[in-house]
C-alpha cells in the first residue's frame, strides 16, 4: 500500500488573492514547501526581513528570493519569492529516516500546505498587514 506523500502531485500552482501560488515537494527529504509570489507592483515586493512581518504560518517563513528561472522556471524571474516548509520538529518528514520511529508527527499534506499558502497570500495583502498592526499595537 502506498503511503499518501507517494501518491499526491510533486507540484500543484494557482494563483489566489491575485498572486502566483505553487507548491513544491523536497526532492531529498520528501516534504512540501509553500511559495507566494509577489510582482514588482506588489507593496511587499522589495521588502528586506519580510520574516518580521506579523504573518501567522506553518513554521513562519524560510524562504524570501528573487526569482531566477529557477526549479523548472517555478520560481519566474519578475517575482519576490516568499515560502514556507513542512520540515519542523513537529512535522512527519518522509524521507528523513531518523523519523521513522516518531509517532508524535504529523505529516502535512498537500491539502494542508495549499491551505497554508492561500493563508500567506491573503495576509501579504498589505491591508491585512496593516490591520493586524493596528491590532498588536493597541
Amino acid at each position: 500500500m502506498k503511503k499518501e506523500w507517494e501518491t499526491e502531485p510533486n507540484v500543484v500552482k494557482f494563483e489566489y488573492n491575485g498572486l502566483k501560488c505553487f507548491i513544491l515537494r523536497h526532492s531529498s527529504f520528501l516534504h512540501l514547501c509553500g511559495y507566494v509570489g509577489l510582482p514588482p507592483s506588489h507593496f511587499f515586493y522589495e521588502k528586506k526581513n519580510i520574516e518580521q512581518l506579523p504573518l501567522n504560518i506553518h513554521g513562519g517563513i524560510t524562504f524570501s528570493e528573487f526569482g531566477d528561472g529557477s526549479q523548472d522556471n517555478l520560481f519566474e524571474k519578475g517575482y519576490h519569492w516568499i515560502g514556507f516548509d513542512c520540515n519542523h520538529s513537529f512535522d512527519f518528514v518522509p524521507g528523513a529516516q531518523f523519523f521513522d520511529n516518531q509517532t508524535n508527527l504529523s505529516y502535512k499534506n498537500i491539502d494542508f500546505a495549499i491551505r497554508e499558502v492561500k493563508s500567506l497570500a491573503k495576509q501579504l495583502d498589505p491591508i491585512n498587514i496593516t490591520i493586524k498592526k493596528l491590532i498588536q499595537s493597541d
